[in-house]
Order: C-alpha cells, then structure tokens, then sequence
C-alpha cells in the first residue's frame, strides 16, 4: 500500500538527508537522496493512477491522505531550503495526479 511505516519512514530520512547540515554531505548526495524521494512519491502517483480519484479517500480525502500530507507538504520547500541546486529538487512533471492532490489538499479545511 502507498501509506506505510516503511515508505514513510524512507521519505522523512531521505527529506532530513536533503534539509540536514550534515557534515561532508556532498550535493550529489542529496540529489541521489531526491531521487529516492521522487521514487516514493511515484508510489502515490501510482495508487491515485489505479483508484482513478483525486484522493486516496476517493473524491474527499480519507485519514490516509492527512497522515501522508506532511511529508509531501515538506516537498514543495526543498528547492528554498536548498537554493544551490534548487531547480534540480522540483518534482518531475509527469508527477499530474501528485501535483493535483497537492493542490486538492492545500484547499481541505484542516490543510489550508
């Protein structure tokens, strides 16, 4: 299932490997880490894809979609925190049903 305590766990160590100031952590490293993340999120892309809904709740959204919303809300800052390779953090464009569940959940009630 996209909602797990392992994709979820994967997604907040490979989110605080981008943000962190770790010492001797290369770029490169932190874009492999993107990289895992980008495979994550193709995850919800899939499960949105296969249900053919905005939500993973179908047309509203379910408690599944609000305990994801953190880690991708998180997403969407990387290219600010990390201005020097900024552009290369942005979530590839083929992502359509993540980029219009994103936006779908910035406008729900608890969300917004």
């Amino acid at each position: 299932a996209v909602v797990s305590t392992q994709s979820t766990g994967a997604m907040m160590s490979n989110l605080y490997q981008i943000y962190g100031e770790i010492a001797g952590k290369s770029n490169e490293e932190r874009l492999d880490n993107f990289s895992n993340l980008v495979r994550i999120v193709g995850g919800l892309e899939n499960e949105l894809s296969k249900r053919n809904s905005l939500f993973l709740g179908g047309e509203t959204p379910c408690m599944s979609d609000y305990m994801i919303w953190p880690f991708y809300e998180r997403l969407q800052a990387l290219p600010k925190m990390r201005p020097d390779i900024g552009t290369k953090l942005e979530l590839p464009q083929d992502l359509v049903r993540v980029e219009k569940w994103l936006e779908a959940m910035r406008c729900t009630g608890p969300v917004s």
